[in-house]
């Protein structure tokens, strides 16, 4: 019993861990106003090159006729600004 409640709390503090780090890699870069936080390639995107499968988290992420589906750019033909 002991061995698996420790087990179970080195799984949940190794977990805290890593999102830990993944929110800190944006903070890091200090992106500019024109540019995004791509966390897969750890670097600042120019907002005009996420285009057709890049990684976002929101639709502002993304080109203005692009929007943010399942975590990746994808072309949407009615959004345009």
């Amino acid at each position: 019993m002991k061995t698996c409640l420790c087990s179970l709390l080195f799984v949940f503090l190794l977990l805290n861990a890593i999102t830990a780090t993944r929110s800190d890699v944006c903070d890091e870069l200090k992106c500019g106003t024109d540019q995004v936080c791509d966390r897969e390639a750890v670097e600042c995107v120019n907002k005009k090159d996420m285009t057709e499968g890049r990684p976002c988290q929101a639709h502002e992420d993304c080109r203005d006729d692009h929007i943010c589906y399942d975590n990746h750019c994808i072309f949407f033909i009615g959004r345009h600004k």
